[in-house]
């Protein structure tokens, strides 16, 4: 019986892979028409004021960025290839919609970060990272909780071990370092 439970777990690493890398190519298939769209948008974050009014000191490394103009909003790619290829090929198993979810959430903070940054609402850097972790974390915390409360899901698989490690409620920080 042995050799069949590696096997099995062999194409799920086969598919795991394939997917992978097919999310990877919709990544570099859509980001040629994201850059276009982001030049003509002027998507870049733009040197700001500090809070007193006076120019903000940049470093060499950041200064040299915005004269290149490169574009923010990038992980937006990301999100549509992951979304994608899940809806196309793994949308049938109940459990994609709660990494989905969370991956969607986190993405959202990010995307306010990098609007706020591009308009210059609050200045040059977007939100304090201190509250993007923030963010990102509930995001994370509420997907955990419901992970483990709603889902009854307490145990995890590693590839190729045997059997399910039971870790109870400690899935909850488990999600969070994953998200």
């Amino acid at each position: 019986m042995e050799p069949l439970h590696i096997a099995v777990e062999t194409d799920t690493l086969i598919r795991i892979l394939l997917l992978s890398f097919l999310g990877l190519l919709l990544s570099v298939l859509l980001t040629p028409m994201y850059t276009t769209l982001a030049y003509r948008q002027r998507w870049w974050r733009k040197p700001g004021a500090a809070a007193t009014g006076e120019k903000a000191k940049m470093l060499a490394l950041h200064a040299e960025k915005h004269q290149r103009h490169i574009p923010t909003m990038a992980g937006v790619i990301g999100l549509v290839a992951v979304s994608v290829v899940t809806v196309i090929f793994n949308l049938s198993r109940a459990e994609t919609w709660l990494p989905m979810a969370a991956f969607a959430g986190a993405a959202g903070a990010g995307l306010i970060d990098d609007i706020i940054a591009i308009r210059g609402w609050i200045g040059p850097i977007g939100l304090a990272s201190k509250l993007r972790l923030l963010l990102m974390t509930v995001v994370a915390l509420i997907g955990g909780w419901f992970f483990y409360a709603k889902l009854d899901v307490s145990s995890i698989h590693v590839p190729l071990m045997h059997g399910q490690w039971q870790i109870g409620w400690l899935i909850i920080p488990l999600f969070i370092a994953v998200v």
